[in-house]
């Protein structure tokens, strides 16, 4: 699995060490001032609900004036043994230093290809103008959404995109289903018709929401915007039906203690088998989506731009 989550998550829950229950411990919370950071110890850190805990005793502390909503976090310190049970995914280092290449490039085929070739499902856009993003900050989140109209569509914006931190889950108003939703990948990419020598912000092609969230209304509003979603979980959907049918399997045959299984040199319990997609369903629910997580064979876009 790709840095253990296949991609940014808004929560600790979503990633594969806390599927697998690595120990937490020692959890570091740095500011961006000098010498000014929490450390925290959890009295249980290696259980299915450690990394839920964890999130609730740093998510206050990001309110405090001197965090200012910012913080970089430190955990989940392992062995390389550890490392390669969890991490599924290899070169994915060789990989980023090559998607990082095709976007100085402005490559956007080469980039496509660079993302397939890095096992992740092929990219799907919708092309359009008009965005605007609203936001709200607290508790550690940036809440909000973005819209903008889709080429061909009449009338006001009709995609919407809900992000809390990340982006979770996008929509067109002329469909019933969402387009995609989170664990799969939801990103930018923004061409603004900016003069050469402007302000480099403007000139990034990749943006996420919270580079969107300072950047001039009008010259969003101008912007041509590329919705790119991406079929990036397959790891995760086996990882987890392999543990849950491991853990079946076994306790059909009375070879453990009901509600544990055996995995690698770990243990997981059954109720944590679906802990990260759980977590995001959880969140998505919390956005007022109450539907399915959409996995890659259910997906379709109206207006798409695929890449062979």
């Amino acid at each position: 699995m790709l840095s253990g989550a296949v991609r940014a998550v808004p929560e600790l829950s979503m990633t594969a060490f806390s599927l697998h229950k690595k120990n937490v411990n020692p959890v570091y919370l740095a500011s961006e001032k000098e010498d000014e950071y929490v450390c925290l110890s959890m009295a249980e850190g290696a259980t299915e609900t450690s990394a839920s805990e964890v999130e609730a005793f740093v998510r206050p502390v990001l309110a405090v004036p001197s965090f200012g909503q910012k913080a970089g976090l430190a955990m989940w310190v392992l062995s390389g043994k550890e490392i390669k049970e969890v991490i599924r995914s290899r070169d994915t280092l060789t990989g980023c230093v090559e998607l990082g290449k095709c976007i100085g490039e402005h490559d956007r085929d080469k980039l496509f290809r660079q993302v397939r070739a890095m096992g992740c499902g092929k990219p799907r856009s919708v092309r359009g103008t008009g965005a605007t993003i609203r936001t709200s900050v607290g508790g550690g989140f940036d809440t909000g959404m973005l819209t903008f109209k889709s080429e061909g569509s009449v009338g006001e914006n009709n995609i919407t995109v809900l992000f809390q931190n990340e982006s979770l889950i996008a929509w067109d108003a002329r469909q019933t289903e969402p387009l995609t939703t989170a664990p799969n990948i939801i990103s930018y990419l923004v061409e603004f018709p900016c003069e050469k020598g402007e302000d480099d912000i403007y000139h990034r092609w990749v943006y996420s929401n919270g580079d969107l969230q300072g950047l001039d209304a009008g010259k969003l509003q101008c912007a041509e915007m590329e919705l790119v979603m991406i079929d990036a979980t397959p790891d995760m959907y086996r990882l987890e039906d392999n543990l849950r049918n491991r853990c079946q399997a076994l306790r059909n045959q009375n070879r453990k203690t009901a509600g544990e299984v055996a995995c690698g040199n770990s243990a997981v319990s059954a109720p944590a088998l679906s802990s990260v997609l759980k977590s995001y369903q959880e969140v998505l629910a919390s956005l007022g989506y109450y539907g399915g997580i959409m996995k890659p064979e259910n997906q379709s876009v109206a207006k798409r731009d695929d890449i062979e």
